[in-house]
């Protein structure tokens, strides 16, 4: 079984053209990392009450990154080998923009406790994958990721600064 990590960014606040999160794969770097999963989780419990807007964003690859707050990969399993030092995660990361490999709505409004709608579901993890390329036998190829190349989640449109969400990638090498 291939080492799998995850790249965990919390309660980041959604804002026009930002880089939600974003793993580069770096300069030098010797490791082939392919991304198998991508989720973003509604964050908004406790946050007080606004009014809901949709909010557009994307999954890009990458060809250039700038580090603004890094974040750590962790291993799934200890014994699996370190990271390049050069494998790099990030939340409001400065990229240069590629491919596009898909675009979402999301709903910007807070989950209720008492409702059972489209922003108490996106507190679900099976739901909300933004990528699933799944394991072995799926027979979706991940989004792989050689040395100086990268993926992130980009928010396109935000009305406000007050949604919050939790992003996370989780890839092998």
């Amino acid at each position: 079984m291939a080492a799998t990590y995850r790249l965990k960014a919390q309660n980041v606040v959604f804002g026009t053209n930002k880089s939600m999160v974003s793993l580069w794969n770096g300069s030098g770097s010797t490791d082939i990392l392919k991304v198998n999963r991508i989720y973003l989780l509604n964050n908004q419990v406790g946050v007080a009450a606004g009014t809901g807007v949709l909010v557009q964003l994307e999954l890009r690859l990458i060809t250039a990154h700038t580090s603004v707050q890094r974040l750590f990969p962790f291993k799934l399993k200890q014994s699996s080998p370190d990271l390049h030092a050069n494998v790099i995660g990030n939340t409001g990361a400065t990229v240069t923009d590629s491919s596009l490999f898909r675009r979402i709505i999301w709903s910007g409004d807070e989950p209720s406790q008492n409702e059972l709608n489209t922003d108490t579901f996106q507190l679900i993890p099976s739901l909300n994958l933004i990528w699933d390329s799944g394991y072995v036998g799926s027979g979706i190829e991940p989004i792989t990721l050689n040395a100086n190349q990268g993926i992130h989640l980009k928010c396109i449109t935000a009305t406000t600064a007050t949604f919050l969400g939790n992003c996370i990638i989780e890839f092998t090498k």
